[in-house]
């Protein structure tokens, strides 16, 4: 019985209990004032890593760059992931057509870590912006995101607010809605300054505080924002900073995604576990709420299961935890075979294959895979 409500009470914790703590937060967000002039706003450096993103390139690089930051202190350095389709050329396009964008193709394999390392290393912008192919900014982006970092010299890294997109598919209702609540949730811990990881659709952080990635690293936009957490710098979100992230439907796609993103989860779980002791305060609260429950989830469920069991034959509640939980994993897998089309059922099925996911990517992470790009 015991390990039914540790289960049970954990997972009730990282679902339900933080988010709605999270939700009163995020009702006290400070508005960030714009800087007054032109001469007042930082030189930037936005940095891109692609792989084979031909559909999206082209709008995104125009709407980088169709923006209303001072024109003369943006450089777009986009690295290139030896793409095997007509990504290149179009950068090297924009590239001799415009001197803010700077090209640099990898001819092998590096993964992104490798190459924001390697754009970082190039940029002499005071403020780096990193984002994602599938991200589109708006014309204030920029301008609203580099604000929180010109009005306090204690924020080390600002997360953009994004609008998701979904292209259809199994599960294209159901990763909107798991984005939002990740929007809600960092705006929670933004209120203490405290964002838990960023989200790669578009963030900033200062030059001065970039960590290189370590090699083989898979999730560098959580990897980044926690280095800076550490030294003892905020991490906020800008509200007013929008962005347009597209977002694939397909529960194959995002299957492989959440595995990718679990393995590299384990990664920083391991590189920042100090990071979980009651020492560093709002920060270890929402690191073990917001990410290290939730990552611990298959765990967690299988010992409700197992506790359940283990108790059904002489408690009725038990008995009842117990059958229903094998009805919730059944619809899950009813909808997989049949693909129902039922909404609160593709609820059901989507947890369960996140948590499946989970799984899949830290058995990855003790197999010691070291991959660490990324396919379309």
């Amino acid at each position: 019985m015991l390990l039914f409500w540790v289960g049970f009470l954990l997972l009730a914790h990282t679902y339900v209990i933080f988010p709605n703590h999270m939700r009163n937060l995020a009702k006290k967000l400070p508005r960030w004032p714009l800087p007054p002039s032109s001469k007042d706003f930082p030189t930037v450096s936005i940095l891109l890593a692609a792989y084979n993103e031909e559909k999206v390139m082209e709008e995104k690089i125009k709407s980088t760059l169709e923006t209303s930051y001072p024109a003369e202190k943006i450089t777009f350095f986009i690295g290139t992931d030896c793409c095997s389709d007509a990504t290149d050329s179009i950068v090297e396009r924009w590239a001799s057509q415009d001197r803010r964008v700077k090209h640099f193709p990898f001819h092998e394999r590096q993964g992104k870590p490798s190459i924001v390392n390697a754009l970082a290393a190039q940029a002499e912008g005071e403020i780096l912006v990193l984002t994602d192919a599938d991200t589109y900014f708006q014309t204030d982006t920029l301008r609203n995101l580099i604000a929180p970092l010109v009005a306090n010299a204690s924020i080390g890294g600002v997360q953009s607010a994004f609008h998701t997109k979904t292209e259809g598919g199994a599960v294209g209702i159901q990763e909107t809605q798991y984005n939002d609540r990740e929007m809600m949730l960092k705006a929670g811990e933004s209120s203490r300054g405290a964002v838990i990881g960023a989200y790669g659709s578009g963030y900033a952080i200062r030059k001065t505080l970039f960590s290189p990635i370590p090699s083989g690293f898979v999730v560098d936009d959580f990897f980044l924002f926690m280095e800076i957490l550490r030294k003892g710098f905020q991490c906020v979100l800008a509200q007013e900073a929008l962005t347009e992230l597209k977002v694939s439907g397909d529960s194959e796609v995002q299957y492989r995604r959440k595995v990718r993103i679990s393995r590299g989860n384990w990664m920083n779980l391991l590189h920042f576990r100090t990071m979980l002791s009651p020492g560093f305060g709002f920060v270890a609260y929402a690191f073990w709420s917001h990410k290290a429950l939730r990552w611990l989830g298959p765990w967690l469920l299988l010992a409700m299961l197992l506790g359940a069991a283990s108790e059904a034959t002489t408690s009725p509640f038990m008995k009842v935890a117990f059958l229903g939980q094998i009805v919730f994993y059944a619809l899950a897998l009813i909808d997989q075979l049949l693909g129902l089309r039922l909404t609160w059922l593709r609820f059901i099925r989507h947890f369960v294959m996140m948590n499946l996911a989970l799984l899949h990517g830290f058995l990855k992470f003790i197999r010691g895979e070291k991959q660490a790009w990324w396919n379309n």
